[in-house]
């Protein structure tokens, strides 16, 4: 029975990868969690969107949702009271 060397022992060395680094050699993984300043144009679209969209339930309903309150329509509105908790 003859036994095999390592390749280690031939003088192959094995080589570990080394982590990556970020260009001020930190190591540690970072994710974005919040669009750059340069994306922040798309968030006056989004406003004027959901104020779109705020008038047309307004419009729809005849409620304001901003302010809470019942507008002049075909709907009727009515407060009810708040149900006290059951135990």
């Amino acid at each position: 029975m003859t036994s095999q060397k390592p390749p280690e022992s031939e003088g192959a060395t094995v080589m570990k990868p080394e982590p990556p680094t970020s260009q001020n050699g930190n190591n540690n993984v970072r994710r974005r969690l919040f669009q750059s300043e340069e994306n922040e144009n798309v968030h006056p679209d989004l406003i004027d969107l959901l104020e779109e969209s705020r008038q047309r339930a307004a419009e729809k309903w005849n409620f304001d949702f901003v302010n809470e309150v019942p507008l002049e329509g075909d709907w009727e509105w009515e407060r009810v009271p708040p149900t006290p908790p059951t135990d």
